[in-house]
């Protein structure tokens, strides 16, 4: 994908920098990551989340759960992030903790045309009033879906959803007909 967009990499920077502006005092910054994603960047930005997560006093059950939320989100940036006119996918990825709950808020390019598509299906997963039925709807969606051209199943936002049984929060600017900026925030409660 080829597009004109002016200081890409600015626009990340600035994004991140207003999500750490809000941040609430009680917030500590446990894994920061801006720039391009690829295989080796993500394996190194696992690594790091799984020994800070050592260092939490989580339950085991917590701990896979806040790791699984992770890597299924830093996965989904890397699988359909857009890219820019250089072909280098431009993201952010923050990881907090306060002593409620995790809280992770990621920013990537996204293809301006998939933009309806991709709220639909957000919106769709923050619409199940309870655990359970959505699980009910991963279920079903597991053993009906198809695997998309790029390589995923369009289970992502539904097994975050579900793993973090809060809703999704997420912002869309536009930049051009071909691309635009994606940001999301997950909230992980300790006591889940």
């Amino acid at each position: 994908m080829s597009q004109n967009v002016p200081h890409i990499h600015q626009i990340v920077q600035d994004a991140l920098r207003l999500q750490k502006q809000n941040l609430s005092a009680q917030q500590r910054i446990l894994v920061e990551y801006t720039g391009t994603l690829n295989p080796e960047i993500i394996a190194d930005i696992e690594t790091r989340i799984e020994s800070l997560l050592k260092t939490e006093p989580l339950t085991k059950t917590q701990s896979k759960k806040l790791f699984f939320i992770c890597i299924e989100t830093l996965q989904n940036m890397f699988i359909h992030g857009a890219t820019d006119k250089e072909g280098k996918k431009h993201n952010y990825f923050v990881l907090t903790a306060s002593d409620e709950q995790f809280q992770m808020q990621v920013g990537n390019l996204t293809e301006t045309h998939s933009v309806e598509k991709t709220k639909a299906r957000i919106d769709e997963v923050n619409a199940f009033e309870s655990p359970e039925a959505l699980k009910a709807f991963y279920l079903d969606h597991l053993d009906n879906n198809q695997i998309s051209e790029k390589g995923g199943a369009g289970l992502g936002f539904i097994t975050i959803g579900m793993k973090s049984g809060q809703p999704i929060k997420y912002r869309f600017s536009y930049l051009n007909e071909e691309v635009s900026f994606f940001e999301m925030e997950i909230k992980i409660s300790r006591n889940g």
